[in-house]
């Protein structure tokens, strides 16, 4: 079949897939041209396509001759193309690059000219992106000329281009500073229309309320923009991004004082929310669990949140002196859910109706040995059988002051583990027997101690290591696949180290690949070489020094 033959709909996609697939930055945008070229029938589908987003990123050319210092202010822009053309009528998308103040007042002053508003029509653009520098001075004066003209750089977007329903604003680094002046002209104008808002600076709030029709939001969470909350409509959005969460931040932001419940918030539609709290001060690392302070479960006015469509939730740094309730409405079954650095408290998950997860991921940091029975707790909850988990279970943990008890570890659900600690041989053996749906493990360090050595003598089996006869060897049932050993403890005899893994080896029927780093002094090689050819189920061996 000739491409001319496929139906508009399929060549339509095929275009779209393929121009995506090379961005629209300075450096990737240029092979979008092929395109173009295909055939004549596919030309007005490509330009549509090529043409849709605009770009200006601010550049420095260096002079050579001159002094190391000495640079000229650039764009790299396809702007000036599109106009030359007259396809801005194309153009969906604006994004502009300024991450350095020596590049405001040159693209201001050159906007109209770029742009050529007189004879161009930019009112088809939906979305705006604006990637601004980082100021770091602190001369007033400087913040607020500056101010000014990014002001007017608003002003100029903001009359040619009404219809923005997508607006992100950016920083590299640092967030951004923005006047209030230009904060507020924006969102004055677009904040009504917006389907998506996402911003790495301060809000300004000295605007209406925001549209119905508001799905995706992300703030930067701080004193000027948390009287923002009450302006969202809770129920119309479906991806909630909140990022330097203070401990004091509650639900209650999103509440309004009218209403038949005033002390609930719904957010019905809701299938995404990721929560990034703010640092953990010195005294909350000290005490990651912080279980003993009553504002975890009791708040002064706690407010029933519901998320009935949630599908995928992620928590990071959760503080344990935060005051934020989850006595909240969560479905039966959910996509994803993802704790990083966070000891949430187990009350949060053990009242929720969640029973089947279908990718559990949770990296738990600095576990004291006072809070263990608490880490035991949450996890257990999790990745035990009162949650199904359907794809994937996995836990990082790392810097435990407690060695792992598999003892009270009910970890039914779990495929991977990794242990950023000392693990004793016996324990690596513990993990494999009862855990059985791992199929991934990697340990920081295996030891190996006197108990080792006698718990492998009372093995009956060959201690020699070239006799391979397996009659007297029951495998173990379990699934693992893949051993990681990032390194091996010093020990005097390597000959133990070498029957710890060849016994090992034996059990494990189902291992695939076995990954050593840091054993070239113990002499694992030459044992590898006798044993290897008599495993096949084995496939993979690498040892590192």
């Amino acid at each position: 079949m000739h491409v001319a033959d496929l139906t508009v709909v399929i060549v339509e996609k095929i275009l779209q897939m393929a121009v995506e697939s090379h961005g629209d930055r300075a450096y990737t945008w240029k092979y979008k041209f092929p395109f173009l070229a295909i055939c004549s029938e596919w030309r007005q589908l490509a330009l549509r396509m090529v043409y849709r987003d605009a770009f200006a990123e601010g550049m420095l050319q260096y002079n050579s001759e001159a002094s190391p210092a000495a640079s000229t202010v650039m764009f790299s822009t396809n702007i000036d193309l599109i106009t030359a053309l007259g396809y801005s009528h194309y153009v969906r998308s604006l994004f502009i690059c300024l991450d350095e103040s020596r590049f405001i007042l040159p693209f201001v002053k050159e906007m109209p000219l770029l742009f050529a508003f007189e004879s161009n029509r930019w009112d088809r653009v939906e979305t705006l992106w604006l990637n601004l520098y980082q100021s770091i001075v602190e001369d007033n004066a400087d913040l607020e000329r500056d101010g000014a003209e990014v002001e007017e750089m608003a002003s100029l977007i903001i009359a040619h281009m009404p219809h923005v329903t997508r607006l992100r604003l950016d920083s590299d680094g640092e967030p951004a500073v923005l006047s209030a002046g230009v904060k507020s002209k924006l969102l004055g104008r677009y904040a009504s229309q917006l389907a998506y808002l996402k911003s790495g600076c301060s809000i300004a709030h000295g605007f209406g309320s925001f549209s119905d029709e508001l799905a995706y939001l992300e703030l930067r969470i701080d004193h000027s923009s948390l009287p923002l909350m009450p302006k969202v409509n809770p129920q119309t959005l479906q991806k909630l991004v909140l990022v330097e969460i203070p401990s004091h931040f509650s639900w209650s932001y999103f509440a309004t004082t009218s209403g038949e419940h005033p002390n609930e918030v719904n957010f019905k539609n809701l299938s995404v929310l990721e929560m990034f709290f703010a640092g953990m001060p010195e005294e909350i690392e000290q005490n990651p669990f912080g279980l003993n302070d009553s504002r975890l479960e009791q708040s002064h006015n706690p407010y029933a949140v519901g998320f009935p469509k949630l599908q995928h939730l992620g928590i990071v740094n959760y503080p344990p002196d935060a005051q934020l309730s989850f006595v909240a409405d969560y479905p039966e079954k959910m996509r994803k859910i993802t704790l990083r650095y966070s000891f949430v408290p187990p009350s949060v998950f053990a009242s929720s109706k969640i029973s089947e997860i279908s990718i559990l991921d949770m990296t738990l940091y600095y576990a004291q040995l006072d809070y263990a029975s608490e880490f035991y707790a949450l996890t257990n909850h999790l990745m035990g059988s009162s949650v199904a988990i359907t794809k994937r279970s996995s836990l990082m943990l790392s810097y435990a002051e407690f060695d792992l008890d598999m003892n009270q570890c009910k970890w039914s659900n779990i495929t991977v583990l990794r242990l950023m600690s000392q693990v004793s041989y016996e324990t690596l053996e513990a993990i494999v027997r009862q855990l059985l749906h791992l199929e991934r493990l990697a340990i920081y360090e295996l030891t190996f101690s006197e108990q080792t050595w006698q718990h492998v003598a009372d093995d009956d089996m060959s201690l020699d290591l070239e006799d391979h006869t397996m009659e007297r060897v029951t495998p173990w049932k379990t699934t693992l696949e893949h051993l990681d050993i990032l390194s091996l403890a010093y020990v005097s005899c390597p000959d133990t180290v070498a029957l710890c893994l060849k016994r090992f080896i034996l059990h494990v029927m189902t291992l695939r690949s076995l990954h050593i780093n840091g054993c070239a002094a113990i002499g694992l090689s030459d044992f590898v070489g006798v044993f290897k050819p008599h495993y096949p189920h084995l496939s993979q061996i690498m040892l590192g020094g």
